[in-house]
């Protein structure tokens, strides 16, 4: 299929949080755009990042002195106001930051669309738990940009009712996040009988009901350990939490349970595929990609409702419920009490479902269609994942 070719600027605070989900999402997005044909530049602050990591496609600008967690850049917003011609349109992943309001003044100032990506901070836990200078920026300066956007993207229809509780009337685009399913060679690694959770150490993660349930079942399941990989550092590269929780496992008397700190690549994905069961008790999530890379390698997870991942059920690939201990446990007892061969297949249904819905190749197609209708002008049908209500 040929499309035309357009200038597509995606706009990403940092790439460089490898455990963060649209470090991987945002330049997988890129690539895929390329592999069709598309111009496309990232444009992303230059925070810790390895220029030999990174594609040739991605534009690092340096973050103004003094400014670093205000994300101000003024060769970012004086770059995007040189991106200007008929078929240019911005692609925005940051918010509650400058870098995520350039794209919006930019846009309004040259008439160039654009599309925003809230990746779940639009969620009332996020918005209420976050720091009090949000009550200070987002009328002053988020709310009135979002509101000249064109249009928003979700990874699912609670991001998009999110967004629409806001009283935002734009388009909304609805495409999941996409996954990149590994070979996985008839020599399979072997399965431990171990919980994992991997992900940001953080406490909108829930893993204190992680453990608070654990601690519930853990004498009755003796041969079962739960594994923690993840960081707690930030994008100014602070953290606390984690010392934090590895301290109330041992107060509240957990046992096997094991922090190994954070865990990337290759070594990354052996240990989703050697876990039985990854566990996301999540607080708020827009997509969760931790929960598409457990699937993708045959590992069946347990996640709480608070991420959109009903599919779960109606896949048979694991276990969509409600957050709090009490299911938890339940459900924690109920999963590990099934025999190898019946974790097995579950986490086989769950990989069949990635390789089905979340190729990076056929979504790719859905963005490019989603830029077309934008860049006409809304003049044409509107593709059927676009919803103006």
């Amino acid at each position: 299929m040929v499309f035309q070719v357009m200038n597509i600027i995606q706009i990403n605070p940092t790439i460089s949080l490898e455990d963060s989900g649209p470090s991987y999402s945002v330049p997988r997005l890129c690539e895929s755009l390329i592999k069709q044909n598309q111009k496309v530049e990232l444009a992303t602050l230059n925070l810790n990042l390895d220029p030999t990591k990174i594609g040739s496609y991605v534009k690092t600008f340096p973050v103004s002195l003094g400014l670093k967690r205000l994300g101000v850049s003024f060769p970012m917003h004086n770059w995007l106001k040189r991106q200007s011609n008929e078929k240019t349109i911005f692609h925005n992943h940051g918010m509650w930051q400058f870098n995520g309001l350039y794209p919006s003044w930019v846009g309004k100032q040259k008439s160039i669309p654009v599309i925003t990506s809230p990746r779940g901070t639009l969620s009332n836990w996020s918005f209420e738990s976050g720091s009090k200078s949000k009550k200070i920026f987002w009328p002053l300066l988020q709310k009135p940009s979002l509101k000249n956007i064109t249009c928003f993207h979700a990874t699912s229809i609670e991001e998009h009712n999110e967004i629409r509780s806001y009283g935002f009337d734009q388009p909304i685009a609805i495409i999941p996040n996409g996954i990149d399913i590994p070979e996985m060679s008839s020599n399979m690694i072997k399965k431990n009988k171990t919980l994992l959770f991997l992900g940001r150490v953080h406490p909108k993660k829930g893993i204190d009901i992680l453990l608070n349930a654990w601690l519930r079942v853990q004498s009755s399941f003796p041969e079962w350990n739960v594994v923690i990989a993840g960081s707690d550092l930030d994008i100014l590269g602070k953290g606390g939490y984690l010392n934090e929780i590895m301290q109330y496992s041992k107060e509240i008397g957990c046992e096997r349970v094991n922090f190994i700190g954070p865990v990337y690549g290759e070594e990354k994905f052996e240990l989703y595929q050697s876990a039985s069961i990854f566990v996301l008790p999540t607080h708020s999530e827009n997509f969760g990609m931790t929960v598409a890379e457990a699937l993708s390698v045959g590992t069946p997870a347990i996640v709480s409702h608070e991420a959109p991942w009903r599919g779960l059920e109606k896949n048979n690939s694991g276990w969509w419920i409600k957050l709090n201990e009490d299911n938890f446990a339940e459900t924690f007892n109920n999963a590990m009490s099934l025999s190898d061969q019946e974790i097995k297949k579950i986490g086989l249904n769950g990989r069949s479902w990635m390789k089905k819905d979340f190729s990076w190749d056929n979504l790719a197609l859905k963005y490019i269609n989603i830029y077309k209708w934008l860049l006409s002008g809304q003049t044409s049908p509107s593709p059927e994942y676009v919803h103006t209500i």
